[in-house]
């Protein structure tokens, strides 16, 4: 299963609407450089989850990662996984390469932006359930919201791979 499969199986899994994400992410990226064909590159996505609780009040939303309740929430940063994921000065740039091959394809990290988000690709929700509908257009009555992050990363590929 490439790592594209992969990803949109996680999505699904994880209550994320996917219909139209393979076919953005499909077409091949060769990095600039000599070697310069997208098949001497392994690719893979990395997906951050952002977490957050508060509410609007009077229009302006109050959320915040400090907001969320220990033992009760998510972490502010997650994988799709759901392990926690630690950044320094919470800023999504210090999040690191699994080593020191691999490289960004991506500049920066992109909030994913499919179906039913709000105009800064929230989800929102009452409260935390794994098998709920998320929802683009807050309520009153939701008091938690969701958005992931990608980034796109390559290394050489392996001989013999």
């Amino acid at each position: 299963m490439s790592n594209l499969d992969q990803l949109v199986e996680l999505l699904n899994k994880n209550n994320f609407k996917t219909r139209g994400f393979e076919q953005l992410l499909k077409e091949d990226y060769a990095p600039a450089g000599p070697a310069g064909s997208a098949a001497n590159f392994e690719h893979a996505f990395d997906v951050i989850v952002e977490n957050q609780r508060g509410v609007k009040l009077l229009g302006i939303p109050l959320f915040s990662g400090k907001s969320l309740l220990p033992l009760m929430d998510p972490p502010m940063y997650q994988r799709l996984d759901g392990v926690k994921v630690t950044l320094a000065h919470e800023a999504m740039a210090n999040y690191p390469l699994p080593g020191v091959d691999w490289h960004w394809s991506w500049a920066l990290w992109y909030v994913l932006m499919l179906y039913d988000v709000d105009e800064s690709g929230w989800l929102y929700l009452t409260f935390w359930r794994p098998t709920s509908s998320w929802h683009g257009r807050y309520h009153v009555s939701d008091f938690v919201r969701r958005r992931l992050w990608v980034r796109r990363r390559h290394r050489d590929r392996q001989p013999g791979s």
